[in-house]
Parts: structure tokens; C-alpha cells; sequence
């Protein structure tokens, strides 16, 4: 705090290995979008190698059902697609 840093819950998740998330503690600095969350605010960053980085954020909700619906929405984004139905 005397740095004007905070500590972050932050999980990952890559494409190159399905089915595999880490969660670490993470220090963030002012500018990086964990670092204004308050309370059970919640926020995710896909990295996107053609658009550059797209952050969602905001919320007040329960964190377990916003983790739960973090974790549905990656695995629906990495899901393979086979076409229209």
C-alpha cells in the first residue's frame, strides 16, 4: 500500500494448454485494470493477438458466481467450432 500497489487474486488460462488455470498472488499498479476493483468487483483480460488486449470489468455480485461465469464464458471463448447448426 505505501507503494500505491494492491495484491490481486489473479488467474490464467492459455489456449496452448487447455484445461489449465493458475491462480497467484499479484502485485498491480495503478493503470492495470485489477488495480481500482473494490469489494466483489471482478475483472477479465483476454489477450487477443489481433485486437490487442479487451478488459471487462465492473459488477458487485457473489465472486463465486462470478468466477463461475468467468469460467464458463473462457471455456465457451476456447471451445472448438464446427459450424452453424
Amino acid at each position: 500500500a505505501s507503494r500505491s500497489r494492491r495484491l490481486r487474486a489473479v488467474a490464467g488460462a492459455s489456449a496452448d494448454e487447455p484445461g489449465v488455470v493458475r491462480v497467484r498472488l499479484e502485485e498491480t499498479e495503478p493503470g492495470d485494470p485489477l488495480h481500482a476493483l473494490t469489494g466483489p468487483e471482478k475483472a477479465v483480460v483476454f489477450g487477443c493477438p489481433d485486437a490487442g488486449d479487451v478488459t471487462v470489468s465492473g459488477g458487485r455480485s457473489s465472486p463465486v458466481g462470478a468466477a463461475l461465469a468467468l469460467v464458463k464464458d473462457t471455456v465457451e471463448v476456447t471451445a472448438p467450432r464446427t459450424g452453424f447448426h
